[in-house]
């Protein structure tokens, strides 16, 4: 999948889950590494799977650094 797209349909359904465009063996080992603990039974939201991805590498989603640039 192209990255501008994904881009642009987070942006535009950041409340979808996250299952949209990912299978859980893809989101579920990300949570685990990200918030080390046991992931949830029902998927994040995109909007939510985005902001934990970039946090990995020091993102620190405060409110005045502004959304991620590229997912």
């Amino acid at each position: 999948m192209g990255g501008m797209f994904v881009t642009m349909f987070v942006r535009e359904c950041p409340d979808l889950p996250c299952t949209a465009l990912l299978e859980d063996d893809e989101w579920k080992p990300v949570y685990m590494i990200a918030k080390n603990e046991a992931p949830p039974e029902t998927p994040l939201s995109l909007g939510g799977f985005t902001v934990m991805v970039p946090s990995l590498e020091g993102y620190l989603n405060r409110k005045c650094d502004g959304p991620p640039v590229n997912f």
